[in-house]
């Protein structure tokens, strides 16, 4: 992803959305996503679990049936909400239907 090699895990746990909004600023967008309460705890548990691995280990998440990101869990998320800067060139509102399941 992006240059660099990612190991794909076997199995993904599902995180449900509530929601999440398209955010467009200085040409830089981003998704602003919020889970569910029981989405967040799924959440809490998948970045506790990357934060205590190996140095560098990273959260692949995925969108449908493409990864959307692997970024390294530094701490775990006690938030249901999180952003996901969508690089340039790439569609936030692509993002967000792929999130959404659209």
């Amino acid at each position: 992803m992006n240059g660099e090699n990612i190991a794909v895990p076997a199995a993904y746990e599902s995180a449900d959305v509530q929601e999440a909004d398209v955010i467009e600023s200085g040409g830089q967008g981003s998704v602003h996503v919020t889970f569910t309460d029981e989405g967040g705890k799924v959440l809490n548990s998948v970045t506790t679990q990357a934060a205590q691995a190996a140095d560098g280990a990273r959260l692949v998440m995925k969108a449908g049936d493409a990864i959307i990101g692997a970024p390294v869990a530094l701490t775990a998320l006690e938030s249901s909400e999180v952003s996901i800067a969508v690089p340039q060139g790439n569609n936030a509102q692509d993002l967000r239907d792929a999130i959404l399941g659209h």
